[in-house]
């Protein structure tokens, strides 16, 4: 799932690796660039998914939906 969408923008992985730079220079010597810290930076190109594997998610959440409605008094 968290490799369909994203989950976050870069600009909050820029804030982040900033910090963190900013708390290891306050503990050490050297630190390294905000980039560094950046976990997801570059993203690696999303995987094909199979069709059947859709159908399958798709008929789970379609399933899933329509016992919810069945629930609703």
């Amino acid at each position: 799932m968290y490799e369909l969408e994203p989950w976050g923008e870069e600009r909050q992985d820029l804030a982040t690796g900033i910090a963190i730079m900013h708390n290891a220079l306050a503990h050490s010597v050297s630190a390294k660039a905000p980039l560094e810290y950046m976990p997801f930076l570059k993203k690696p190109d999303p995987k094909p998914q199979r069709e059947s594997l859709l159908k399958e998610t798709w008929n789970a959440i379609c399933g899933m939906m329509a016992r919810a409605v069945k629930k609703i008094p």
